[in-house]
């Protein structure tokens, strides 16, 4: 995502409510580029963008409200939380991107897991499992 030109770097300015047009913006443009995407890494693209490398209690809540006022689908595994597509089926999702450039590596654990229904997984789940 680009750089945020006004209140860069500012957690104040990124919990102002005029500032909730951005913020949905780039989640949409985050989404567009990386879904499924797990919840603490979207965040971490968004805040970036606006120079914020720690967020507290406040930037979570309102980074929550907003995302809570987009129409999103959510899927859970664990405690971790994943956004998709509106486009994309998270039942019927059988691929996982391999990152590539110096820019795309997540971590792992940033993954979206799927449920699996295959009795022969290609991800070695067997069927009764998560699947990455």
């Amino acid at each position: 995502l680009d750089r945020v030109a006004a209140g860069f770097g500012d957690p104040q300015e990124f919990a102002q409510p005029r500032r909730a047009r951005t913020i949905k913006a780039q989640i949409n443009r985050v989404l567009a580029a990386e879904a499924p995407i797990e919840r603490g890494a979207l965040r971490r693209r968004v805040l970036d963008a606006w120079g914020i490398s720690r967020a507290g209690a406040r930037i979570d809540r309102r980074f929550d409200e907003i995302l809570a006022e987009l129409d999103i689908p959510v899927t859970h595994a664990g405690d971790r939380v994943f956004y998709w597509l509106p486009t994309q089926d998270s039942t019927a999702y059988k691929t996982f991107r391999v990152p590539s450039g110096p820019d795309a590596a997540r971590r792992a654990s940033a993954a979206a897991f799927l449920r699996c229904s295959e009795s022969s997984c290609p991800f070695g789940c067997a069927g009764d499992g998560l699947c990455a």
